[in-house]
């Protein structure tokens, strides 16, 4: 199941990036979305990348039909990978482990400054749930909670920078 979630942040390229790949404010944002025991792992250079990583506990209302193969509260691991700035454009990779569940998530984020000096912030994401027969189903459902923690982490970022 493929997502997207787009936002133009009122803050140049660099101020954007800044915030973005700053380890406390992830932690800040994933606890504002309502992830729990929020963790930065890492937040450092690899050669031209800038990678963060977190871990957190995240709850969910499972419908009965996927209560029977998914567990409510899983550990997650994010790894956000974003690539050195070439021609005002940042671009990266992220991907989502839920710890012990059969759930793949990833895509890829990019910030490209706007002709006006905004920056706009753009994710294109995947979930995958690999359950034999009700697999789909349960993306479908969960289509909507991604989304959500999607478009909360843009609004959390523009919040952040139109102070």
């Amino acid at each position: 199941m493929d997502l997207s979630a787009s936002e133009t942040y009122p803050a140049g390229l660099a101020t954007t990036f800044a915030l973005v790949t700053d380890g406390e404010v992830s932690v800040a944002r994933y606890a504002a979305g309502g992830h729990e025991q929020v963790e930065l792992l890492s937040s450092e250079a690899d050669g031209d990348d800038w990678v963060i990583r977190t871990r957190s506990e995240v709850t969910v209302d499972l419908p009965g039909f996927a209560a029977k193969v998914l567990q409510p509260t899983n550990t997650i691991e994010q790894t956000h990978r974003w690539g050195p700035e070439r021609d005002g454009v940042h671009e990266g990779r992220f991907e989502v482990e839920t710890k012990g569940a059969p759930v793949k998530t990833g895509g890829t984020m990019r910030l490209e400054t706007q002709p006006d000096g905004s920056t706009k912030h753009s994710i294109d994401a995947s979930l995958k749930i690999k359950v034999p027969l009700i697999g789909g189903k349960i993306e479908s459902w969960g289509k909507d909670d991604f989304q959500s923690q999607l478009d909360h982490e843009l609004a959390y970022n523009k919040a952040r920078l139109s102070r």
